[in-house]
C-alpha cells in the first residue's frame, strides 16, 4: 500500500476493497482477498474508463457507485450489471460551484453527501446536501446504457 507515495481519503466497500487517491489525479483500488490487500491498481486501468481520473474517492458500501472529485468538481460513476462503470457524471451546478469541490462522503444512513467547497460566493467549509441526487442520476444514466 505504501509504495504508491502520498495517498489519502481511504474508502472501503462491504467486501473490504480499499479505494484511495494519490496526491495528483489518480484513484486506486486495492482488492481485499484472503485476509490481505493486493497491490493497488489505478481504476482507470482496472475499469477501462478514462473518465475516472480524479481524487478523494468515496465508494458506496455496496460498491455500486463511486463519488470523487475531478477538475475541482464532484462526480459520480455507477457500476453496471456487466461490471463496467459509467463515464463520470457531474453532480451539477446546484452542488458544484466554480472553485473547489472535493472530498465527498455519504453518511452511514445514505441520506446526505458531505463535501469541502469554496468559491463563487461560497466560503471555504464543509457543506452537505441530500444524497437523493445519486438515485436520480443512477436512474437517468443507467437507463440510457
Amino acid at each position: 500500500m505504501n509504495s504508491i507515495g502520498v495517498h489519502w481519503q481511504p474508502s472501503v466497500d462491504k467486501d473490504g476493497h480499499l479505494y484511495f487517491s494519490k496526491f495528483e489525479k489518480y484513484i486506486y483500488r486495492s482488492e481485499y482477498k484472503n485476509g490481505e490487500y493486493r497491490v493497488p491498481v489505478n481504476i482507470v486501468e482496472l475499469f477501462k474508463n478514462d473518465t475516472l481520473l480524479g481524487r478523494s474517492p468515496f465508494i458506496s458500501p455496496e460498491g455500486d457507485y463511486l463519488l470523487f472529485s475531478a477538475e475541482d468538481q464532484l462526480h459520480v460513476s455507477f457500476k453496471r450489471k456487466d461490471g463496467s462503470w459509467t463515464d463520470r457524471i457531474s453532480l451539477g451546478d446546484d452542488i458544484n460551484v466554480r472553485g473547489l469541490n472535493s472530498s465527498p462522503r455519504v453518511t452511514p444512513d445514505g441520506k446526505y453527501i458531505f463535501f469541502v467547497s469554496a468559491g463563487q460566493g461560497r466560503l471555504w467549509g464543509i457543506y452537505w446536501v441530500s444524497a437523493d441526487i445519486i438515485g436520480r442520476l443512477r436512474k437517468e444514466h443507467l437507463r440510457l446504457n
